[in-house]
Parts: C-alpha cells; structure tokens; sequence
C-alpha cells in the first residue's frame, strides 16, 4: 500500500473542511469541544492550497495534511485520516514520510495534539516529544533520528526536493518533452506524455496503479526532474518472483538535459525516493528501462546492487527492458 499525495486547490476547501471536522468530531465532543462551525472558520482562516495534500489510497482520498516548510523546521498544522480509514497503518505511513522528508533537510517536525484526544499516543509512539501545553492542547517535536541530510545539502544546483505541485506542470512539460521522443524518428510521442501528466495528478495507469512523484527543484524553486514510485506492475513481479508487497517501482524518471550528468541532480533525487519509499515501508527498490532510455542504464547500474536480466518486449516487439533491484 502506497499513499499518493496529490496537492490542494482552492476549490477543494469545503471538502478538507468536512473530512477535518469529520476526523475530528469524536474527540473534540469527548472534551465537550466540538463547535462544526469554529473548526469550519479555523481552518478556512489558515488554508494554503500550496501546502495542503490528499491522502490517497487505491484511488480513494482517506485523508489530508498541511505542512508548513521553513529553514530549520516543518509545522503539521492538520493531519486528518477519515475515521473508516484509521487503524489501517496510513497515518503511520504518511508520518514517516514526513519525518523523512524533514531529515533530509536536517530539520525539526513541530506539531500539536488535542489534550485527550487519541493523536497524543499516536505522536508518542513515533518520537515526539512534549515541548509545551496550553488549556486544550499539548505541543511536540521530533528531530528525526538515523536519516543523514540529503546530499542536496551539498548541492548548489538543488534548491529542494519536495512532492510534486500543481505549479510544477507546466515545466515538468518542457522536461517530459525532451525524452519522451520516439526511439527511431525523434518525434515526440505526445500521447504517451499526456498520459505521465495524467499519472502526476493522481490518475491511474492500466493496471490500476497510481503513483507519488518527487521533483528537484533548482534554487529558485523550478522543477528541473521527477521521479515517481508505485506498487511493480505484475509483469515486474512475476520477473522478479516477487510474493510480498513490500518492494516499490520507480517510474517516470527524467531529468533536465541541461543538468544530466555532471550535476548529481540525478543522484540526489533517487536517494531522496529511495528515502521516501523506505519511510512507505518497502524494503527494496526496483526499475526497469527499455532502448528508448538507454543511455540511463550506466546510471542504474551504478546506482542499484543487482540486475535482473531483461523483461523480453517489455515495450512492444524487439524492445525489451533490463531490470535493476536495490535495497533499501
């Protein structure tokens, strides 16, 4: 199970409005707290679309969190699972990857809990500390432990790595429109970069999968590449043998030609993914790449422990695809 964070928009205020306060609603009225229309005006008060994510599973929304990214510290200000959706380990899975997504950077996670309401154990239980408390809430943070900063930290080319926004399409476009060419005429093969555009808003692919991209961004905040994660599809795991789901395939690797290579821009990204599906749960990271990417295969056999021979016409007749595995 890998949960898919797809970016807020304005239009989607009422409905976080409603999965908080349905979220919410039992412990606020277990203290005598619950007003619906005071934790309508709270939020719609505070809601930055830009910093605002759906939880999704399988397609389905089970949640959202808003997170707050600052130099030396991240905030969770909201962090929501529907209540039909609890007690199935996404919490756990989202909070790691925000625990991880802050180590790369070396920073603090700070967040506060209703006093008395459930998420105070469920805090603990994941490292937080107590710092504070006011009337009706207790504050906690955590430096995440045993995630060395990413090199992006050594990087000047890099100016984060962050999921994937809806203000990052249009340049994704210009990097997607540099690779996805077809491998004997050039062209650009504009059905097939459609459909990764689809895959970065949430849609699924043939087999049902959907995917959780992260991008690199360069100083001023501009995407320079992507790299996406999902669950193998059952070509991959039939290849691999593969009879637990604890692996993820990373998808949809591109990267800026200006910053190929010599950059480490590559490098960085992977170990960031590498990072984020660790803190999902998976205990390896798989990828394959057909004669279209070819020149990538250097880096994959640099950058992951074993090969695992091809996936014979993977990609239609005569073009198959090799596969690498690494631990994670």
């Amino acid at each position: 199970m890998l949960a898919v964070f797809i970016q807020s928009r304005e239009p989607d205020l009422e409905r976080l409005v409603e999965m908080r306060i349905a979220a919410m609603r039992e412990s606020l009225e277990r203290v005598g707290r619950f007003d619906a229309q005071r934790a309508r005006e709270y939020f719609t008060s505070t809601f930055s679309p830009e910093t605002s994510y759906h939880i999704m599973v399988n397609g389905e929304t089970t949640g959202f969190f808003s997170l707050d990214r600052h130099h030396d510290a991240h905030t969770l200000r909201h962090f929501y699972i529907l209540p039909k959706y609890q007690r199935r380990g996404i919490g756990a899975q989202v909070l790691n990857r925000i625990l991880a997504d802050a180590s790369r950077k070396g920073c603090s996670v700070k967040l506060a809990a209703l006093r008395g309401s459930d998420a105070n154990r469920f805090y603990r239980n994941h490292g937080f500390e107590q710092v504070s408390e006011e009337e009706w809430d207790i504050f906690y943070a955590q430096r995440p432990k045993g995630v060395a900063p990413s090199s992006l930290s050594v990087n000047s080319e890099i100016g984060g790595i962050r999921w994937l926004g809806w203000s990052d399409l249009p340049h994704l476009d210009v990097v997607l429109r540099q690779h996805v060419r077809d491998l004997h005429t050039g062209q650009l093969v504009e059905s097939e970069i459609a459909l990764i555009k689809a895959y970065m808003t949430g849609g699924a692919d043939d087999e049902g999968r959907h995917r959780n991209y992260l991008v690199a961004c360069d100083p001023a905040g501009f995407p320079l590449a992507c790299m996406g994660l999902s669950r193998p599809d059952a070509r991959m795991s039939a290849h691999l043998s593969l009879n637990a789901p604890d692996a993820l395939e990373l998808l949809n690797v591109f990267v800026h030609r200006d910053f190929m290579r010599t950059k480490g821009i590559g490098r960085s990204l992977l170990s960031a993914v590498s990072e984020e599906a660790k803190a999902a749960g998976a205990d390896q990271l798989l990828v394959n790449s057909g004669p279209r990417y070819l020149d990538s295969w250097g880096f994959y056999d640099r950058m992951f422990d074993a090969a695992h021979g091809m996936l014979i016409d993977y990609y239609g007749t005569g073009r198959h695809a090799k596969v690498w595995s690494k631990a994670l």
